[in-house]
């Protein structure tokens, strides 16, 4: 599992199947879950688990599996997540 904050204060997280969450915190001390995303086919079989933490840059949020890496954006105006 995989977690990293970009700028703006969007925590991000990742699972070892590839699904991805990103959430705010709302000020009452909880959180608002943002936008979810799954990575392609992370299936229990498919052996492209998410083994390395996350990266965030400013630009994207990098996951790395066993077989590729993965460049998702987040737009922090509508909370949207998309696989680039």
């Amino acid at each position: 599992m995989g977690v990293t904050i970009l700028e703006d204060g969007t925590i991000v997280v990742c699972s070892k199947t590839g699904v991805l969450m990103a959430a705010r915190a709302d000020g009452k001390g909880g959180f608002v879950l943002m936008d979810t995303l799954a990575l392609g086919d992370f299936t229990r079989t498919s052996n492209n688990e998410v083994s390395n933490s996350i990266a965030a840059d400013g630009q994207g949020v990098f996951v790395v599996t066993q077989r590729e890496m993965c460049r998702v954006d987040f737009n922090p105006l509508t909370g949207t997540t998309s696989a680039s």
